[in-house]
């Protein structure tokens, strides 16, 4: 009897993967403890953009582990059409012990067999000894194969930045909050140009995990010629390497923005970080402050492109409920500071609840409504 490998399962590893990390939404929270709440109006469900006055404004609270999240975005499974080699070789290397051949062809690489993966139904398989296997045998492999994962991306965000987000975001709003305080005299800020490009990073990096993904990359993406072709290639359910990948343009778009993730969290390479540095060379930051008695709201898009009133685009970044940053072409390692009115506040709000879908919010009494008037 073949002996099937155990799964590469890394159980300590999350399955339920934020795409908006929970250290960033919990300076939202309303409850102490360990499980931080956040107040929700979701305007999917909420808001009727036809005839407003027929919208439910309901505030309901979620635990952040519920919500900004999908099971196994991050992951990188058999048969992606995305596979670094690291993820080829953890996931098949175990399975070249086996005699594989399909459509006449010996599936003898790791490469191979990934490339085959979807034909795993037709794939005649005999163990070390020549032995054929059952069915039952196969079905324990392809058991292997739907549980095996290779997680680097989702333990790379952690470690590399959401660990440090707290405490980071916590040190620069200080320094700029004292850089308003000494906008009136000769004492200058402490804020580093390491600071101002590393607040750059987490703006870009919002803006790429968050719902709506980057929006040159999607514009780019969509101009692609087949991607119209892609989108009415349906993939059969049973097929689905990932649940919310319904058709080949969903399938595709993710290995891409997967692709970008890794390149950009092994070596700081790849199209994440072409965008980032256009950016942090031709654009500059306004650090707009308010405070907790009229907060900044935020969303599952917490880092956006903006149109403007005047015809121009600037780049919004909601950092905490005091602090956002606003991204326009301006000289490297300047900034500004702005302590804003609280009609101010509003009108940013207004941009955050347009741009997002689910609206995290500080307050169970916040008047939802006035971010749709």
């Amino acid at each position: 009897m073949a002996i099937i490998p155990a799964p590469k399962t890394h159980s300590d590893v999350a399955i339920n993967q934020h795409l908006i990390p929970r250290c960033y939404m919990k300076a939202w929270k309303h409850n102490s403890g360990n499980d931080p709440k956040v107040w929700l109006f979701d305007k999917s469900m909420g808001y009727c953009e036809s005839n407003p006055e027929n919208s439910d404004w309901t505030l309901r609270s979620f635990s952040t582990r519920e919500i900004m999240a999908k099971n196994g975005f991050h992951d990188i499974k058999a048969g992606f059409p995305y596979m670094p080699d690291e993820a080829l070789h953890e996931i098949y290397d175990d399975i070249l012990q086996f005699n594989v051949v399909c459509d006449d062809k010996n599936l003898n690489s790791p490469e191979l067999l990934n490339q085959y993966f979807c034909d795993f139904d037709k794939w005649e398989i005999k163990d070390s000894s020549g032995i054929e296997f059952t069915e039952d045998e196969k079905r324990h492999l392809k058991k292997y194969f739907n549980d095996s994962r290779w997680v680097f991306v989702e333990t790379e965000w952690a470690h590399t930045y959401e660990n440090n987000w707290g405490k980071f975001i916590q040190s620069v709003e200080n320094k700029i909050k004292q850089a308003y305080a000494n906008r009136n005299t000769s004492t200058s800020s402490s804020v580093t140009q390491g600071e101002l490009n590393t607040l750059m990073k987490y703006c870009m990096i919002y803006n790429w995990r968050s719902i709506a993904g980057n929006e040159i990359f999607n514009s780019i993406y969509d101009s692609i010629s087949f991607t119209d072709v892609l989108k009415n290639v349906t993939i059969p359910e049973a097929d689905r390497i990932y649940e919310d990948d319904v058709t080949a343009y969903d399938q595709m778009k993710h290995a891409l923005i997967i692709k970008a993730f890794v390149d950009y969290l092994q070596s700081d390479s790849g199209k994440m970080k072409t965008i980032e540095n256009a950016f942090m060379q031709s654009m500059a930051p306004v650090f707009l402050m308010t405070d907790y008695t009229n907060p900044f709201i935020t969303s599952d898009v917490p880092s956006f492109t903006r149109d403007r009133a005047d015809g121009l685009k600037d780049i919004i970044f909601v950092a905490t409920p005091t602090l956002a940053i606003g991204y326009g072409i301006g000289e490297a390692g300047k900034f500004i500071v702005s302590k804003l009115s609280q009609n101010e506040v509003l009108e940013y709000n207004k941009s955050i609840a347009k741009y997002g879908n689910k609206l995290v919010i500080k307050d169970q009494n916040y008047d939802v409504k006035q971010l749709f008037a």
